[in-house]
């Protein structure tokens, strides 16, 4: 038959190729920026290792004393603010100053409110082994295998700091509970507990949810559950 009977052969237009090469580039930037991200993924779990390895190289595991230590210092700054805040309270019942009390339920709630909120947004972190699960790291103190990101004595450290900032402002008190703090970080990193950066995330989160504490903690329902109904039920005590 005559070619002219036939259909026109379809032709693509340019429309469609600018289409095609924006969705090529597209694709090609998404793929660098992947690259990128886990480039700098790996970057960054190199320098926790490097950093673990490093503060571990401090002590000697087979001496009694610094092994001591460092199971001293894991826990120990818990135990001292809870101790500290008793103590707190029981000067202002000695000194019949409500002040006293007031900003020991300011650091607990402070404290209590960080880690609430650690633990109802813990299943959306991403889950990393402690060091011992995934490299040849032999901890000093035996843990549960449990998720390593954040750090939830990191942030409990930089709550607690943050509150001794700003309720009791006293700059003594706030250096010593910096002190604790820090020593406990580096005590469960030297453990075996933790990489570096899980305590530096875990004090960043730490310090986010003291300040959001402290942007309401002058709202009326927070003044009578943490504040008010604390005192009025210690009273029955006389306390």
């Amino acid at each position: 038959g005559d070619h002219r009977d036939l259909p026109p052969f379809p032709t693509r237009r340019s429309s469609d190729l600018n289409c095609s090469r924006k969705l090529i580039c597209w694709c090609q930037e998404r793929a660098g920026r992947s690259l990128e991200r886990a480039v700098l993924k790996q970057y960054l779990i190199s320098l926790d290792i490097a950093g673990l390895h490093g503060l571990q190289s401090w002590i000697d595991p087979a001496s009694p004393i610094q092994v001591w230590a460092i199971r001293f210092f894991s826990d120990f700054h818990i135990f001292f603010m809870a101790g500290l805040l008793v103590v707190l309270w029981l000067y202002a019942v000695y000194t019949r100053q409500s002040l006293h009390k007031e900003s020991a339920l300011y650091v607990a709630s402070t404290i209590l409110f960080s880690l609430a909120i650690y633990l109802a947004v813990n299943q959306l972190f991403p889950v990393r082994p402690r060091p011992e699960a995934v490299s040849a790291v032999t901890p000093i103190i035996s843990h549960l295998p449990d998720n390593s990101f954040p750090s939830g004595h990191a942030i409990f450290a930089a709550a607690a700091l943050v509150a001794a900032l700003l309720f009791p402002k006293n700059r003594y008190l706030t250096a010593v509970i910096c002190t604790f703090g820090i020593l406990m970080m580096l005590a469960r990193v030297i453990a075996g507990f933790h990489y570096p950066g899980d305590m530096i995330v875990g004090a960043m989160l730490g310090t986010v949810f003291a300040l959001v504490f402290y942007h309401i903690h002058q709202h009326a329902w927070i003044q009578a559950v943490c504040i008010r109904f604390p005192i009025r039920f210690a009273r029955l005590f006389r306390l």
